[in-house]
């Protein structure tokens, strides 16, 4: 019985030809890249939205609190809670578009290493 089952060329153990391996890593590689890529862009489309309405609201605020000196003595009490609540809302607009950056930065690093790791793999991602 055992010589049956080493003599059975059909039960051979052949491993996957060197030219499939890379291109397997290269689909993978792609993978990767092709996610951070589209992350960045996410990223970017957030941040871009963000600032577009922070600036809406920096404009808003500066128009209800006007230029003049004495503006905050006339200023009624509907107006200042609108400059209240701007107040509020620019400090957390600005809070996660310093997020935004770092986490695009993180990014970018992470595209950075995977090109260094895998320098042989031309990845359309990666550009």
């Amino acid at each position: 019985m055992l010589e049956t089952f080493f003599r059975n060329s059909s039960l051979s153990f052949r491993a996957r030809a060197p030219e499939r391996d890379a291109e397997l890593m290269e689909m993978q590689v792609n993978n990767v890249a092709s996610a951070l890529h589209h992350a960045e862009r996410e990223i970017e489309a957030q941040k871009d939205g963000l600032k577009r309405r922070l600036d809406a609201v920096i404009m808003r605020a500066a128009v209800i609190g006007g230029n003049d000196i004495d503006e905050t003595l006339t200023r009624d009490a509907a107006d200042a809670a609108v400059l209240t609540a701007s107040d509020a809302e620019i400090a957390r607009a600005e809070a996660r578009l310093k997020m935004l950056e770092k986490q695009l930065s993180n990014f970018k690093t992470l595209v950075a290493t995977l090109h260094s790791l895998f320098p042989d793999f031309k990845t359309s991602a990666l550009g």
